[in-house]
């Protein structure tokens, strides 16, 4: 992993593959994807990402000059280590969920939604609730791997606004999805939903269609070797009790 800064950029050698905006993906001859950025006013390069065939090397350049309105340096380091981290699991068949992951007695779990929905204030009822039975793991972007078949959540730095996370594991028992409601009601989701609503919160290159398939074989994976289910809540201790009793703990 490589972050710079140089005077000026140039355009990389390869076949565009993509092209969004200002936003260009080329295939260079040697399998490496480089994604740069050109600015609307100067059509300068203002930066480029450069990863290897398998995600093993991760190279980020930034030009010199550039001064964005909202990120630093350290939010760009802080975005593109976090890209590269998950692109690099999903290529060994894990993958980083969009998700707030706690322990309870040693057993993981993982509450999902669109961001605004409540899923790190649930997750930190449990600890409310529960005290030192509740561990947090990571409160944006946890990694799922599988020991042999069964999968283990662990913590990661990238954890979002909250700055929630810790260098802790669990075996893996539950995804839970979250919706908000008047009402507090679970129920287990269909494979064919569940497999949308996994695949919908992780993170993964749009760009890369072998890549998004081993997205999809892991989420399938999870699906065979744990419960996933739908939870529409209020953001209640009767919400964090209804999850609990479902899961039999």
């Amino acid at each position: 992993m490589k972050l710079l800064r140089v005077p000026e950029i140039v355009v990389p050698v390869g076949e565009e593959i993509a092209r969004h905006g200002g936003l260009v993906i080329v295939r260079s001859p040697n399998g490496e994807v480089c994604r740069y950025t050109i600015g609307n006013k100067t059509g300068r390069i203002l930066q480029i990402s450069r990863s290897s065939q398998d995600h093993s090397r991760f190279e980020f350049t930034l030009l010199e000059s550039r001064k964005h309105p909202a990120l630093s340096l350290t939010d760009f380091e802080y975005l593109h280590t976090g890209e590269a981290f998950a692109n690099r699991l999903a290529y060994l068949g894990g993958l980083v969920m969009h998700g707030s992951a706690i322990s309870y007695e040693g057993k993981g779990i993982v509450f999902s939604a669109p961001s605004g929905t409540g899923k790190s204030t649930h997750a930190g009822l449990w600890k409310q609730q529960y005290g030192e039975r509740v561990v947090h793991i990571n409160d944006d972007k946890p990694a799922i791997r599988f020991n042999e078949e069964s999968p283990v959540v662990y913590g990661t730095p990238w954890s979002g606004k909250t700055d929630t996370n810790s260098n802790n594991s669990a075996p893996l028992k539950a995804i839970v999805f979250l919706e908000q409601a008047s009402e507090n009601q679970i129920q287990p989701l269909s494979v064919d939903d569940a497999l949308m609503h996994i695949y919908r919160e992780t993170v993964r290159p749009f760009y890369d269609e072998a890549l998004g398939m081993k997205v999809l074989e892991a989420a399938e994976r999870l699906i065979q070797s744990i419960p996933v289910f739908l939870l529409k809540c209020t953001i209640s201790s009767q919400a964090v009790e209804l999850v609990k009793n479902t899961m039999q703990w």
